[in-house]
């Protein structure tokens, strides 16, 4: 929709729920023209935080089609939106088996499962989505922080350590030496973790949690 990109989202809705209105009749044609503009008129409610009218218009999208994955994905990101859990992870099981190849459903999936305190599912979750793309930093980043929550911080490790952090921004290879520096702490290995925490400050000169970190772990080292 042009008027959605170029920021007229009342007016994206408004054309789209009138176009919607005219297809309402019985022809298969106009049944698949009806779900692009329903889709659309959901991306546009939900773009604009309107999320309980995405949800409304995603489920009526799924009435016309319930066996498109990403139908039910996109729902489960309303509900993440949300904070309902329960709901995106019932839309996101029922997209995992109707498109079992999709990464972002298995990444999404480790996430909500996080956020449900099932950290052994959350890491069998994410290490699907990196099975499909293993040179992904973000799903690689992903699977060693639900192990460093399943208290595993020796697997985490040896992935955080086998990333090839070159030609990363700076902020992305911070996030991944601070967790890399959380792990080797976790471990017992301060030293480590202090190394780790002074190559995120040189990366983060003005992060005052990274020199907050670095001096906590410099302190326990000389305590």
């Amino acid at each position: 929709m042009v008027a959605f990109r170029r920021g007229r989202v009342d007016e994206a809705i408004a054309l789209l729920t009138d176009g919607i209105a005219r297809l309402r009749s019985g022809s298969a044609k106009n049944h698949m023209h009806q779900t692009v503009l329903l889709y659309n008129l959901a991306q546009c409610h939900r773009r604009s935080g309107q999320h309980a009218e995405a949800i409304r218009v995603y489920r009526q999208l799924l009435e016309f089609d319930g066996k498109m994955p990403e139908y039910h994905m996109e729902l489960a990101h309303c509900h993440l939106d949300l904070g309902e859990f329960t709901e995106a992870l019932a839309r996101l099981l029922t997209a995992r088996d109707l498109g079992p190849s999709i990464q972002e459903v298995h990444s999404l999936l480790g996430f909500t499962y996080l956020q449900l305190g099932r950290t052994e599912e959350a890491v069998g979750a994410y290490r699907a989505a990196l099975a499909f793309v293993p040179d992904d930093t973000d799903a690689l980043y992903d699977l060693a922080y639900a192990l460093g929550e399943s208290e595993d911080p020796a697997s985490a490790l040896e992935l955080l350590l086998s990333a090839d952090l070159h030609g990363l921004p700076a902020d992305s290879a911070a996030r991944f030496l601070t967790l890399t520096a959380e792990q080797h702490a976790a471990a017992g290995d301060l030293p480590a973790a202090r190394q780790a925490l002074e190559e995120v400050v040189v990366l983060a000169p003005d992060d005052c949690d990274a020199r907050a970190n670095l001096d906590q772990v410099v302190a326990a080292m000389t305590g």
